[in-house]
């Protein structure tokens, strides 16, 4: 059983070389639109605590402002990783978007979520915060989410995500499971990330688009429709959300 311990941590994280006076980050989960970010703007490369360089994350230039940006990885230790050593190198505001699957066939490819909770069935979480069922996003980053998505015209649902470090056990039980307690979604870092946030008392919102859906008899997923309905936007509305952080909750 994974038991929180805030005793003496043995390691802290580094942060990132050449990274100084970046305050703002952007997890981007979906990989294509990643690549179609760094196509579009200019930006420098990153390396380890070994000097070997990264892929991900990288800091790129808008508007003369320096922020990372980075596809994070797959799973809530990976962008916990990551998101430590950004916080680690000045970071305070954090957005992060990207791909989910439905957990009833009701909600249809292309869907925006706005995750009101994170149901906490990974591992990384129970880490940075004492046992509990769930995380809740903020009612600040909930308002900034609800406020952008508004503004552009695009629908969206707000309730409760499930993340899991294991998607090949994403079972029946647990899909109805979480289901009944207002679930609407699977992925694999929110949790994680609200808590390294919350434990570190940095700005953090998240949002989700739905590609696939879990739900039982339901079309084997379309990637050209999720291809086609996604929203390159979404960026704009991410950053949106990051200058809106830096004016308000500094």
């Amino acid at each position: 059983m994974i038991s929180f311990d805030n005793s003496k941590p043995i390691f802290n994280p580094k942060p990132f070389k050449g990274a100084q006076g970046v305050e703002s980050a952007i997890f981007v989960f979906d990989d294509a639109h990643f690549a179609r970010i760094l196509s579009a703007h200019p930006h420098e490369d990153l390396v380890n605590d070994y000097g070997e360089p990264l892929g991900s994350p990288k800091i790129v230039v808008i508007d003369g402002e320096r922020l990372f940006i980075t596809d994070g990885g797959t799973g809530g230790a990976a962008a916990a990783m990551e998101v430590e050593k950004m916080i680690a190198s000045g970071v305070k505001n954090i957005v992060a978007f990207g791909t989910a699957g439905a957990l009833s066939k009701d909600i249809p490819t292309g869907s925006v979520i706005l995750p009101t909770a994170a149901f906490r069935d990974e591992g990384a979480s129970y880490h940075y915060l004492p046992g509990s069922e769930e995380i809740a996003q903020s009612d600040a980053s909930i308002a900034l989410l609800e406020s952008e998505f508004s503004s552009n015209q695009i629908k969206f649902l707000k309730g409760k995500t499930w993340t899991t470090d294991a998607i090949y056990r994403e079972t029946v039980g647990k899909r109805e499971l979480y289901k009944q307690k207002g679930g609407l979604c699977v992925e694999m870092e929110c949790a994680s990330l609200l808590a390294v946030a919350k434990y570190r008392g940095v700005n953090f919102a998240q949002f989700l688009i739905i590609l696939d859906n879990i739900d039982d008899n339901v079309p084997k997923t379309d990637y050209s429709l999720y291809q086609k309905l996604y929203d390159d936007n979404y960026f704009n509305i991410a950053l949106n959300i990051i200058q809106q952080m830096k004016a308000n909750y500094k």
